[in-house]
């Protein structure tokens, strides 16, 4: 997992970083990679999607058992855990 502030900038950094990892031959599959914005308008969402070319996953997600999600955390998505 990357975070970033949802700039384009720091997206284009992201991008060229991945693109000398992938020099090694590893790279993020586009097919298994999601890319998660949150509090983005529009217009800022569609031109980071084209610059990383990952498709938009949905929150709440889980990782690693704990669910994220953009807003307060609530019980009900801890409920697994709890249970």
């Amino acid at each position: 997992m990357i975070f970033n502030k949802g700039d384009v900038n720091s997206v284009r950094m992201i991008r060229n970083v991945l693109k000398k990892v992938s020099m090694s031959g590893l790279y993020p599959h586009p097919n298994k990679s999601y890319i998660f914005l949150s509090g983005l308008l529009d217009a800022k969402r569609d031109q980071i999607i084209r610059i990383l070319r990952f498709r938009e996953g949905e929150l709440p997600i889980k990782y690693l058992g704990m669910p994220l999600i953009s807003s307060m955390l609530k019980a009900i998505y801890c409920k697994g855990l709890m249970d």
